[in-house]
């Protein structure tokens, strides 16, 4: 067979085409007898019905048939090259998407991880949870045992404090009872010696300059039976006579038993041995806390010590004092002693008695 081997053109020394006889041979001819034989007939051959001179081709037109020939050919090359190329253009982006998808899954199945490690520190937190609450559930029980021991206990002692109770309530009604018959009493008593006059009781001050001034307080004997008549009975005694009447704290005046009277005997001694240093009880009523009010001082029950008031203060331990009397009289000589700037001596009661029109004794 017969092989024609396409060269450039600059490369060859004569225009002629060049026919492969054998294997590496060739030669150069211009005859188109030859070249027919040796080459496979070409469509514009072919339509040829004879050979003769005037339809041999030309080398020009034969040069020209190649060019067209290798046109075609590179075209049918690029075509080829499109068709081989194009499936891969769709695979490029879909290669793409697939990458993009799978660092997708690269992500979400590390999610996955991190949340099945979460998972498994919540079951571990989980397991100790359980086992705290069940030690939490058996000291509660234990708890709840000790709790019902004291329970039982404390019915025990709620029925023992509930019979105290009781009983503290009958002893209270007792001692009311009681503080209800000494009131009573003391009313009876001051009845059956004063009267139901109003009972006054005077005291008489020997001031600085030896002059005499004279005090007079009013009792409140309905109210306060029991504190009248305690003080009516140290009057009738003389026990606060020589006693001094000094200034105390937030504007009263003191009288106090501590100091010795004229004979040098002590004043508390005198009350203490007539059984007259304190009330039987605390005796209240409504409290009057005005100017010139007169009131048992000093503990629960109050006594001996007695103050008047040189102002109308509402103090809180004003208001638990057993208010029992009024100064009706000597007001400017209470005044006096309040105001006075220098102490040159003490205000002695030269003298305390009861002065009524109705006295019994």
């Amino acid at each position: 067979m017969v092989v024609v081997r396409k060269r450039d053109r600059s490369s060859l020394s004569s225009p002629l085409p060049l026919v492969s006889t054998g294997r590496n041979r060739s030669i150069a001819t211009s005859s188109p007898f030859i070249y027919e034989q040796n080459m496979p007939p070409k469509p514009w051959m072919i339509r040829r019905s004879s050979h003769s001179s005037s339809s041999i081709p030309r080398y020009a037109d034969y040069t020209k048939q190649m060019d067209d020939d290798d046109g075609n050919r590179s075209w049918k090359l690029l075509g080829c090259l499109v068709l081989c190329l194009a499936p891969w253009i769709p695979v490029s982006g879909h290669y793409n998407a697939m990458q993009q998808q799978k660092q997708l899954v690269d992500l979400a199945i590390e999610e996955h991880q991190q949340t099945a490690d979460q998972l498994h520190l919540l079951a571990d937190e989980i397991t100790s949870a359980k086992k705290d609450l069940r030690e939490t559930t058996a000291r509660n029980d234990n708890s709840y045992k000790r709790l019902k021991d004291l329970h039982m206990a404390l019915d025990l002692e709620n029925e023992k404090y509930l019979a105290t109770e009781q009983m503290e309530e009958v002893l209270l009604e007792r001692v009311d009872r009681i503080e209800r018959l000494i009131q009573k009493y003391d009313r009876e008593d001051l009845e059956s010696r004063y009267g139901k006059n109003q009972i006054r009781v005077e005291i008489e001050l020997l001031m600085e300059d030896n002059s005499l001034a004279s005090v007079v307080v009013e009792l409140n004997s309905k109210k306060m039976p029991h504190a009248s008549n305690h003080f009516v009975k140290m009057a009738e005694q003389s026990l606060w006579d020589g006693m001094p009447l000094i200034r105390g704290m937030e504007d009263r005046l003191v009288a106090s038993p501590s100091a010795l009277d004229e004979h040098h005997r002590s004043g508390l001694s005198k009350l203490e041995n007539a059984n007259l240093t304190h009330l039987g009880f605390q005796e209240y009523t409504k409290p009057i806390l005005q100017k010139y009010s007169v009131a048992f001082a000093g503990g629960r029950p109050a006594g001996p010590v007695f103050v008047i008031r040189m102002s109308e203060t509402k103090g809180e331990d004003e208001q638990h004092e057993a208010t029992f009397a009024t100064v009706v009289k000597g007001h400017q000589a209470l005044e006096d002693i309040m105001h006075r700037t220098v102490d040159h001596g003490e205000i002695k009661m030269k003298h305390v008695r009861v002065v009524t029109s109705s006295s019994k004794r």
